[in-house]
């Protein structure tokens, strides 16, 4: 990027942030130039939190993938502790995710992980979306007006919900627009206001 002579190279480049590079680029934090480059092909990922459907499936899989790192002979999450994994927030996403399981996986026993395995910010977490709320509101009070929180909060669902929307038909903004039964237009404004987009 900024060379005068093109070098041919055979590879493929997959990039990933979790900042809204428009902004970075207004800001001067990232290059104008290379931000063009780079987004050839963009695929919006929502949160692990807006996506729990995707946990069960993932558990699988690192279950899968730490037997054979550890030698072990786990078969999975008992209910109570698929539901902890469930009401969590991921404020990691699915790094933290991984390392949770590794972790549990080191401390039980061949068989099922239970709850009692898993770390305790964990098993004292509400529901993802609940989790974040109190959270939030309860960073507000003194420094944040009613009616600036209830706008926070309603900000948030939306971005939850619709973003749980867009990974259910795969990103398709047709498709949301018409599970959410709400114009297309209408969906792609909300995007734009709630950063889910970045054009």
């Amino acid at each position: 990027v900024g060379g005068i002579k093109t070098i041919t190279v055979d590879s493929r480049l997959v990039a990933a942030t979790n900042r809204n590079l428009k902004e970075s680029i207004a800001e001067g934090g990232f290059r104008e130039d290379l931000y063009y480059r780079l987004n050839v092909v963009h695929v919006h990922l929502p949160p692990l939190r807006a996506r729990p459907s995707d946990i069960p499936l993932l558990l699988e899989h690192f279950v899968r993938k730490f037997n054979d790192k550890l030698d072990r002979s786990v078969t999975g999450f008992d209910d109570q502790a698929r539901k902890h994994l469930l009401d969590y927030a991921w404020p990691g996403n699915i790094r933290e995710l991984e390392n949770v399981v590794e972790r549990c996986m080191i401390f039980a026993e061949d068989g099922e992980v239970g709850s009692q395995h898993l770390p305790g910010e964990i098993r004292e977490a509400k529901s993802a979306v609940g989790a974040g709320l109190a959270s939030d509101m309860a960073a507000t009070p003194g420094t944040t007006g009613l009616k600036e929180a209830v706008r926070e909060a309603t900000l948030k669902l939306e971005r939850e919900f619709i973003g749980r929307a867009l990974d259910q038909t795969g990103g398709n903004v047709t498709h949301t627009a018409r599970r959410l039964k709400i114009s297309r237009k209408s969906l792609q404004n909300k995007m734009k206001e709630l950063g889910l987009r970045d054009d």
